[in-house]
Order: structure tokens, then sequence, then C-alpha cells
């Protein structure tokens, strides 16, 4: 059996794709580093409940140095409204305590007229939670629980931080909540109905932060001190009290909603494929989760140990290839995921409509399999690697077989 890759150049990037030479192998594109889950470390213990840190970096905390939340927690640190540990360390990915995040906001939103007369809660004992909490019931952003308890030392959930948020700065909500959530996270039935009006307030504000993937909220995951960073900082943009990251900062393609970032979901590809289909008169393709995980897996596999290089799935042993697939790759500050099947269609002009040959297949296959009759599924992946941005796709059945024509 004869085995060919190839490799072409698109007006947004470099796409790699693979070509059927045998029914039933293919040869694959993946993609390049993955999301994976942060690290939370714990702080203090209900017997042990840590203070406030006052620790504030010379310089640079050692253990912020490339993290994604360090422009947001550096801003805060010159304000004074969050800082550090001694060793000079942050723990940017260590959990906040519901009395750690009542400190932050307390002096974030220190501006602020109360809202109501500071409360006293039965399990809020420790001085400086006593005057934190008490000034943050006061001006709006939190409130106790029952029987007159703070849980103090109970970590806070992400979608918990962001309601305070709304409830403090008192934020309106969109006219169609349920459709900003839909439109921009991919898990948005995890938000609980009593929470979507101001979950969509702080989103269409611009608050929301999401690592690694603006597309996904995790309302229900406990909130680290580099998500709670980004959140509050956010928060004082939109009330006009600091100044937006520059455009050029690589943070902001985490917060969602902000011009220039990636906010596209992945799975607004397949209307795209379904239009390039159109065209040619065949019919739409529909989404696949096990397709999606497949991409993901390679990519994955890319990111750890593969060295973010474009490399193809093998023909044989545990990453066997199954399925057709594109690549693409460009720039995260420049593209987002929908260039990827933008730069696949403009190999168009370059198919000749002839059966499927070496010479026309590089060309235009990213093109062919996109259009290709006999596909009826699609599952994709996006995912970061070196300043880059990774879009792959995999195709069942899989298109560009030699000696056929793709419609």
């Amino acid at each position: 059996m004869f085995k060919r890759h190839f490799l072409g150049l698109g007006s947004a990037g470099v796409s790699i794709g693979f070509l059927w030479l045998n029914p039933g192998i293919a040869l694959a594109a993946p993609g390049c580093e993955s999301a994976q889950p942060l690290t939370l470390a714990g702080i203090g213990s209900p017997s042990n409940p840590a203070p406030p840190p006052f620790i504030l970096a010379k310089k640079q905390f050692s253990d912020t140095r490339n993290h994604w939340a360090e422009p947001f927690i550096s801003a805060l640190v010159k304000r004074k409204i969050v800082s550090g540990f001694p060793g000079n360390r942050f723990k940017p990915d260590a959990p906040v305590t519901r009395a750690e995040f009542a400190a932050m906001l307390a002096k974030a939103f220190d501006y602020r007229s109360p809202r109501q007369s500071p409360k006293s809660f039965s399990d809020v004992t420790i001085s400086w939670q006593k005057q934190s909490i008490g000034k943050a019931y006061a001006l709006g952003f939190m409130s106790g629980g029952p029987k007159g308890r703070f849980n103090p030392n109970q970590a806070i959930t992400r979608l918990q931080a962001l309601v305070a948020l709304s409830s403090g700065l008192e934020l309106a909500s969109p006219g169609n909540p349920v459709q900003v959530l839909s439109q921009q996270f991919r898990d948005a039935n995890q938000v609980p109905s009593w929470a979507v009006k101001k979950i969509a307030a702080t989103t269409r504000r611009k608050i929301v932060s999401n690592y690694p993937s603006p597309q996904v909220l995790s309302p229900n995951r406990m909130a680290t001190r580099g998500e709670v960073a980004a959140f509050i900082y956010q928060a004082l943009v939109n009330a006009k009290k600091a100044p937006q990251l520059a455009a050029k900062n690589v943070s902001r393609k985490y917060i969602v909603g902000y011009q220039g970032s990636i906010t596209y979901d992945i799975k607004d590809l397949v209307p795209l494929h379904n239009q390039v289909r159109s065209e040619v008169g065949v019919g739409p393709i529909t989404w696949s989760d096990n397709l999606a995980e497949y991409a993901t897996e390679w990519a994955n596999y890319l990111a750890t140990k593969g060295g973010c290089k474009l490399t193809h799935r093998p023909f044989k042993g545990k990453w066997q290839q199954k399925y057709g697939e594109n690549l693409f790759m460009g720039s995260f500050t420049a593209f987002n995921v929908t260039d990827a099947v933008k730069t696949w269609y403009t190999e168009k002009k370059k198919y000749d409509g002839k059966p499927l040959n070496r010479s026309n297949a590089v060309l235009a296959s990213h093109y062919t399999q996109l259009v290709w009759g006999k596909t009826r599924k699609v599952g994709c992946a996006q995912v970061t690697c070196q300043k880059r941005l990774i879009v792959v796709c995999n195709y069942d059945p899989p298109g560009n077989h030699l000696g056929e024509k793709p419609f």
C-alpha cells in the first residue's frame, strides 16, 4: 500500500490534511496542546484558617511567570487589592475561600457606597475576617447562609464568585440571558436557573474569563486565585476604574467577548461545513462527540509528547488512524476556529473536478474532504500550542479516496 502525507499552505495559516489511498486506511492530521484542569492547592483549614496574605512581590511572583492570569494579578497587586505568600509566591491555581474573596472585594470596591449596614455572623470570629466580610456584605456582594452563618473557610465556586460580582455591582441582565449564555458557553446548561440572569450580566460586560477555553464556563468548579483576580480586574474595567488589557496582551483571549478574542465554539464549524457542502449539492453533516473526543486525544498526545508539531497519526499501533482529517494552524492572536474551514475552502479553485489522484489531491484535498458526499459526521477540536491555534477535524466516513470524485 502506498502512503503519502502532504502539506498545504492557506491564506489563514498552515493546513495539513491526509489522503485515503486504500479503503479503511487513512493518514491523519492532529492538533496540539490541550486544556488540562487546573491543580487546586489547599489554603488553610477550618481549624487553622489562613489570614489574607500581605506579601507584595518585588518584581513578579515566581509562580506567575507565563501564567495566563499574570496580567490581571500584577494589575491588582499594584493596586494593593491582592498580595502573595512568603517565598514570593502567589499560588494562582489555589482555591479561594469565601473569607479571602470577601477581603479582595472589600479592597477592590472600596470606592462604592455601602448599601446596607455590616452584619455579624456566628461563625466569623477572626478579626480580619469580620472586617472584610462585614464590608463585602454592606456593599451588597455577599450574604450569609442559614442560622446566621457565613462559612468563611469554604472554597467559593466560579458561579458564586460571578454571582457575587453581579449582585454587588447591581448589573442589569440582558433581555435574552439564556441566549447570551448558550451562544457563549458549551456548558451553559450547567448554570442553574436562579443564576442565569446574573451570569449573563457578567458575561455581557466581559467580566468572565475562562482558561483554557473561553467557551467552557465550568460554573461549579472551585474558583482559583488567578481566576478571581481576572474576574475582579475585568469588573474594575467595566466600572471604568482600570484600563483594558493592551490589545497585544495574549491573556485577553480568555476574556469572554473581548474584541479580538477567540469566542467561537468549535461546533460553529458544522454550519460552515454544511454551507460549503450545499454549494455542490451534497447533504449536510452532523456533529459527533465521539469524533471530537478522538481528535482531542491525539491533540493531547502532541502537546505532551509531540513537541507541538503537525504530525499525522500512525498507520498502526495505539494511535492508529480510523477517520478522515483536516488540520489548521495559525497564530491564536490573529485567527479563530472559523478560519480553519475558510482556509480549507480556498482550495476549491485548485480542484479540477476530476477523480482524485496524487496530483489534484495534494492541491485540494482539504476542500474535497469538506464536500465529500459520503461523509456524514464530523468532530473537531481547537487547542493552543506555543502561541498558535490548532484546529483539527475528523470525518466519518472518511473522504479523499483515490480514483473517486467527492460529489
